[in-house]
């Protein structure tokens, strides 16, 4: 008997920062479908500690995903608390690995009330992948030289707390200053960053956002001219390296 289908690949959140959070603990149980009750543990501490009500649905929809999975592997897992929490997160969810996690489980239980008794060996997801997340950035606002932009993303595989291991490229150039978080979107998030001082103005640049891997708007922004004379501070490039503007 063929197994209900299992989690796709997210791509895989880098996670640097090594703390559990819905996006890295969706990659634990799609790549290691046979330690679901080990990660069941962690859920259930994360869901207990959760403050909002977003993060409280991502942590269900795993509850719930890990004890299907322990239940079809005969691993004493509960099909009811499985149910439970498909029903509690339904039109809840919003971030890709959430919506996928919620029809993988939905999957799962139909398997289960078609072959109530039966017992499978799930498969794990094998590489990174790019199936279930398409991440990009979608926006960007105008800024200067020094000044703070506000950049917004879609398709997030990775959790917003991973913005201080993020870098964001403007011109090939790091921003300075630091990412700061403005507000969090079901599938997605804007944050801030400083624009740094280029070679010249006006000019249309690509700005890229660099996590494990790079994502890259073209032509995003166009920087203009700040009026300011003299020597601008040096700008670090995005290969670690600085350059004088």
């Amino acid at each position: 008997m063929d197994p209900p289908s299992w989690l796709r690949p997210g791509p895989k959140s880098p996670n640097l920062e090594r703390s559990p959070d819905p996006e890295s603990v969706y990659d634990e149980l799609g790549a290691s479908p046979g330690k679901c009750s080990a990660t069941l543990g962690v859920i259930k501490a994360e869901e207990a500690s959760a403050t909002e009500e977003d993060d409280r649905f991502r942590w269900q929809v795993l509850h719930g995903l890990a004890e299907a999975c322990m239940a079809l592997q005969g691993q004493n897992g509960s099909w009811e608390e499985a149910a439970k929490y498909f029903a509690a997160t339904e039109g809840r969810l919003g971030s890709c690995k959430s919506v996928a996690a919620h029809a993988v489980l939905g999957e799962a239980l139909r398997f289960h009330a078609q072959h109530p008794s039966a017992t499978v060996r799930l498969r794990g997801s094998g590489g990174d992948g790019t199936g279930v997340c398409a991440f990009r950035i979608t926006e960007v606002t105008a800024g200067g030289p020094g000044e703070r932009i506000t950049v917004s993303v879609s398709g997030a595989h990775f959790s917003t707390e991973d913005l201080i291991s993020a870098t964001l490229c403007i011109d090939g150039k790091r921003s300075s200053g630091g990412l700061e978080l403005v507000s969090r979107q079901s599938d997605g998030f804007s944050f801030t960053a400083e624009v740094p001082t280029l070679d010249a103005y006006p000019k249309t640049v690509d700005v890229a956002f660099v996590y494990g891997s790079t994502t890259t708007k073209e032509n995003a922004l166009t920087v203009e001219d700040p009026g300011v004379t003299g020597s601008p501070p040096a700008a670090e490039l995005c290969d670690g390296t600085s350059s004088s503007s």
